[in-house]
């Protein structure tokens, strides 16, 4: 028997991480994954609908700039909208949580105030009943 033919491997040897195959497919889903950027990133026609103790008080197109207050169920609350997304500018809550989250742009994300009983959430203008969406498909 020859050393060749010895299928015990060798001490020290360092084992093989990846196929050629494991190499196009990283690619292949990154380049997939890198495809679908613009897409979620698109929020055209987008609104911020903002509700107050379970009910809708408000809805602001994105494409609109403006400042807008609101009453929140432990005071006035700003909400800004500004460069495609929204913010809240001020509130009477202590912590001012819902003031340092930020602009948000992207379709459902929120905003939250809990001591406002406030969320403005972020949403496609044209919501169709029947259609399904990225969470229901």
């Amino acid at each position: 028997m020859t050393r060749r033919d010895n299928p015990t491997p060798q001490i020290g040897a360092a084992p093989r991480l990846f196929a050629p195959f494991d190499a196009i497919l990283i690619v292949f889903l990154t380049a997939a994954a890198a495809a679908f950027i613009p897409l979620m990133r698109d929020a055209g026609g987008a609104v911020a609908v903002v509700t107050v103790g379970n009910r809708e008080a408000a809805r602001y197109p994105l494409s609109a700039n403006g400042s807008y207050r609101l009453n929140g169920a432990i005071g006035p609350v700003v909400i800004t909208v500004q460069n495609g997304g929204v913010r809240v500018a001020s509130s009477g809550c202590s912590r001012q949580v819902c003031v340092r989250t930020g602009a948000v742009r992207l379709p459902l994300q929120q905003i939250v105030c809990v001591p406002n009983r406030l969320v403005v959430t972020v949403r496609p203008a044209a919501t169709d009943k029947g259609a399904y969406d990225a969470v229901a498909h």
